[in-house]
């Protein structure tokens, strides 16, 4: 018997965006597929886009609780043997879920397969493309550095993860998946299919960026400091703080972006404090320049 593949799509304010998230799993080659769909307390018209297919998916409305929450209940109400997350404003390829279960089925030990992405803005204009190395993920110090492991669309786990390694962590409410991810890379191996499977749609401008940008840092900062036991034995300090610095600068550029000068300011002199070799990044001297002349980053 084909093993079942359970796809839990949360979903905030995206109603405009599901109808094509849904027919992207509709139209997988592969074909044992439950979808459940979980609207983490929206305010638009979610609940009218979703009738017309509610003879094909599950749907479950919560009150807001976050990414975390609203995968959490998808997975409580799952019955498959692997379990797909797909964000309401992403798309898959066709092939997404057959690609990724061959390669659970060819390695006993895998936890986690991931896939390469497309990422798209909002009108469907190509960005760019982040393609994975084929295979068996190895240890590297890219793991503090950055989420190489487990983007939300992107991610399919076994059912004996949840088992053994848990929910998401509900208190994080960015960087959870990355969070996931590195606690899978602690028990199991995790492999990549290295096409961009995923058609990813970046979204949000203005000030929404601005508190989307203080979010992630919040949230970042967190998750490396829960993890930090684990960084302290596999890295040495000084990685340890580029890391630190790295969060910091991505939060100068995300401020910048949205004429938050001050918060650009004050994050550049905390990336320079962790990491002084920050100083020597090509585009350090602009982003000083920019931060104490007030100008906005339109990159």
């Amino acid at each position: 018997m084909q093993p079942k593949i359970s796809v839990i799509i949360p979903t905030y304010n995206s109603a405009g965006y599901l109808p094509l998230a849904i027919e992207s799993v509709f139209n997988q080659s592969y074909g044992n597929v439950e979808i459940i769909i979980v609207d983490d307390g929206s305010t638009d018209n979610t609940q009218e886009i979703v009738k017309p297919f509610l003879e094909r998916v599950a749907y479950y409305r919560k009150e807001n609780g976050g990414p975390s929450s609203a995968r959490n209940h998808g997975i409580r109400k799952s019955t498959g043997d692997y379990i797909a997350f797909l964000d309401s404003d992403d798309r898959w390829l066709p092939e997404k879920l057959e690609l990724q279960l061959n390669i659970f089925i060819k390695n006993g030990s895998a936890g986690l397969v991931g896939c390469g992405i497309t990422n798209r803005d909002e009108e469907g204009k190509f960005l760019s493309e982040n393609r994975m190395a084929q295979g068996k993920l190895e240890f590297s110090t890219r793991l503090i550095f950055s989420n190489i492991i487990a983007a939300g669309s992107t991610l399919m786990i076994s059912r004996d993860v949840v088992g053994r390694i848990g929910l998401f962590d509900e208190e994080l409410l960015g960087a959870e998946d990355w969070d996931y991810g590195l606690r899978v890379f602690k028990e199991y191996d995790i492999y990549f299919v290295e096409k961009p499977l995923v058609l990813k749609t970046e979204r949000g401008a203005g000030q929404s960026a601005c508190g989307n940008g203080d979010l992630m840092l919040s949230c970042e900062l967190k998750f490396l400091e829960k993890h930090r036991d684990y960084f302290e034995r596999n890295f040495d300090s000084v990685n340890i703080r580029k890391a630190f610095a790295r969060r910091y600068f991505s939060h100068t550029y995300a401020m910048l972006r949205c004429g938050e000068f001050f918060k650009a300011r004050k994050s550049i002199t905390r990336s320079i404090r962790y990491y002084p070799m920050y100083i020597f990044n090509r585009k350090f001297l602009l982003y000083l320049y920019k931060s104490f002349f007030n100008k906005v980053i339109f990159e």
